[in-house]
């Protein structure tokens, strides 16, 4: 499943290294404008500015309020609207209408491919036709309005490297949202691939690799490195009796027991069907039994509850290698602990067997 962060709606959480970055834009921003509050009252001596700031400050301060109820989306791009109109608004007192409105111009295009990943249509239409009609309403009504402060040659250019800095700071806010949802699609993307869609243990691709990665380890390094094959006893009696919404659940319960009943460290998967695999790393031969039993008494009182409110008993059947210096290949890993696995089923079921080495069985 996907993270939050790309279920569509307002309001939904959020990563909290953003949120820290979004309460400091806010504070900074509010910093801002009390400076040029400042600014205008005693050295400008205007007062409509300072207004506006006043304005912008109790605006600011919303972000607070939209990060506390966890809506990202009105956290993200509300801060940026307001930091593109003030930085708009300065433009235009000290210089003049196209250097105040150009960075609406600007950011338009910028801001309508930033909110196309959420599918609130409407919310964007409204958003895109906004902020394209502020724009002309700006550039319109401006013409009979003169500047608030005329500046010299170098205010002006003092100012103008302010401004120039401030439009940069906003595209590379917009270049930091834009990479961090598209870095967090692709990790939730790798992660559905790498995970089975019924029961969230990792599937047999991701095994693969990862049983590859730990067998080379054990082979340069001479680390210990055990694998568990899983069986649910009778399954498709299950799928027989009580349906397979039912057999489903048992699989979904019975991936979770196994995963409670291991490491952390531990990789469990489901292999395919009712078969699972658990690799243990650093995990010795006396250990790997040790985890043979546990397991196997787990399961065996564990009740397991069905969609119609009914429980189950439910056995499996188990097969147990260690890594030895004769496998060449770690096929031979999985080889030995399903043929060990079939030897538990073949010899009276809900029981495991144990192969010590490929010529020696347990």
């Amino acid at each position: 499943m996907l993270n939050n962060d790309f279920h569509d709606g307002l309001g939904y959480d959020f990563d909290n290294q953003e949120k820290r970055l979004l309460k400091a834009l806010a504070i900074a921003a509010i910093g801002g404008s009390i400076l040029f509050i400042l600014l205008f009252i005693f050295l400008i001596h205007k007062t409509t500015p300072v207004y506006v700031n006043l304005v912008m400050i109790g605006l600011y301060s919303l972000t607070f309020f939209w990060i506390k109820n966890n809506f990202k989306f009105l956290s993200r791009y509300g801060v940026l609207w307001l930091f593109i109109f003030q930085v708009s608004f300065y433009s235009f007192c000290f210089f003049d209408r196209a250097a105040g409105l150009h960075i609406y111009f600007l950011v338009i295009p910028f801001i309508c491919i930033m909110i196309s990943h959420y599918r609130l249509t409407g919310f964007k239409i409204f958003t895109i036709l906004a902020s394209v009609g502020l724009f002309l309403l700006g550039y319109m009504t401006t013409f009979r309005i003169d500047l608030i402060y005329p500046l010299s040659s170098g205010e002006a250019q003092v100012l103008s490297l302010i401004i120039m800095l401030s439009s940069i700071l906003g595209m590379l806010y917009l270049l930091y949202l834009f990479t961090s949802d598209m870095r967090k699609v692709h990790d939730s993307l790798k992660q559905i691939s790498l995970k089975d869609p019924l029961t969230g243990l990792y599937n047999r691709r991701y095994i693969n690799e990862r049983i590859e990665q730990l067998f080379n380890e054990s082979r340069r390094y001479g680390l210990a490195l055990s694998v568990i094959m899983v069986d649910i006893d009778n399954f498709k009696n299950i799928n027989d009796s009580y349906g397979h919404l039912a057999g489903d659940e048992v699989l979904k319960t019975f991936g979770e027991l196994l995963v409670s009943q291991t490491r952390e460290v531990d990789v469990v998967g489901r292999f395919g069907g009712e078969e699972f695999i658990i690799l243990l790393p650093c995990t010795t031969f006396d250990k790997n039994k040790k985890s043979l039993n546990r397991l196997l008494g787990s399961i065996n009182d564990r009740k397991f509850p069905l969609p119609d409110g009914s429980e189950i008993a439910v056995t499996a059947s188990m097969g147990g290698v260690s890594y030895d210096e004769s496998m060449d290949d770690y096929g031979k890993l999985i080889q030995w602990a399903d043929k060990a696995l079939y030897e538990a089923k073949d010899t009276g079921k809900n029981r495991w067997v144990y192969h010590e080495a490929p010529n020696n069985t347990d």
